[in-house]
Order: C-alpha cells, then structure tokens, then sequence
C-alpha cells in the first residue's frame, strides 16, 4: 500500500529494496548508513496467546538474538 501512496506521489517511505523492485516506476536509493528498527508485537496476554502468536513471537525474538 505505500508503494502505491509514493507512486501517486503522496510521500517517501522507507522500505526494502526487494519491496521496491515490485514497482518498476519507483527507485530504491541505498543508504549510507544501515537502520536500525525497533519492533513491537502487540497482542493479547501471553496466557491468551494464539499459536500462530506465540509462533511469531518466537521467531521476532529469535532474530532479534542473532542480529
């Protein structure tokens, strides 16, 4: 969806490169420095977790990890 904001003209985003190749109209710049994100799994408490939940949970932990 913000590819198509940029591509009519609406903004610049941050995205990745491999994001941005789908859109043959829109140029990846590359940056000089990397980005560091911080991410945040919102969800319902852990004892009321779904397992595709907790599923995601552990594999956001377990990249952060390696990282």
């Amino acid at each position: 969806m913000v590819g198509e904001l940029v591509r009519q003209g609406l903004g610049t985003t941050f995205m990745p490169a491999s994001e941005c190749a789908e859109f043959d109209d829109l140029r990846a710049v590359a940056l000089s420095q990397s980005v560091t994100w911080q991410v945040y799994l919102a969800s319902q408490p852990v004892g009321r977790l779904t397992p595709a939940t907790a599923a995601l949970a552990d594999m956001l932990i377990q990249a952060a990890a390696s990282a």
